[in-house]
């Protein structure tokens, strides 16, 4: 069973790039990949200076990611498509509901198929930090952190930080 796991946020330069690098990081040994991808990226533009220098910081690196927009093509066979806020959510569903064939989720509520479920309120967005300062990173940086590891009930054991090589 290969998990494929697609993270959605608004320009996939700042908060996705971030979730797939730390669920590379965190589920390493997993039988599953990550991607990302943003609703309205424009094509080819690097991880935003903000979050490559947090990604450094945590010993990460996004010096080879170039946005991408989602298209139904990604859709068709991932296990779990998960949106940074509720309205990536909502909009997936209002876009590409019959392409998805896989799990919808929020970031922010672990494991719960929100396709299924019928509503998309509640749970934790991640707010953007783009154009802010490294510390809106960081805070953002924290928050993704924090909410990938919870999705280790769905995802599978989280590497031991000591094994992390940074």
């Amino acid at each position: 069973m290969n998990l494929q796991v697609l993270f959605i946020c608004t320009g996939n330069t700042c908060r996705s790039p971030l979730a797939e690098v730390y669920a590379e990081q965190l589920f390493t040994g997993v039988d599953a990949s990550f991607s990302s991808a943003g609703l309205q990226a424009q094509p080819g533009s690097p991880a935003s200076a903000g979050t490559q220098a947090v990604a450094r910081e945590r010993g990460l690196s996004l010096t080879g990611h170039l946005s991408r927009r989602a298209d139904p093509q990604d859709l068709i066979h991932c296990s779990w498509v998960i949106g940074m806020t509720g309205g990536h959510v909502a909009r997936l569903l209002e876009i590409w509901p019959e392409e998805i064939e896989g799990k919808v989720g929020l970031l922010g509520v672990p494991g719960v198929d929100l396709r299924r479920r019928g509503m998309v309120g509640g749970g934790e967005d991640v707010a953007d930090p783009c154009g802010g300062n490294l510390l809106e990173y960081r805070i953002a940086a924290d928050q993704i952190e924090r909410l990938v590891s919870s999705w280790s009930g769905v995802f599978g054991p989280l590497t031991s930080r000591k094994d992390v090589q940074p």
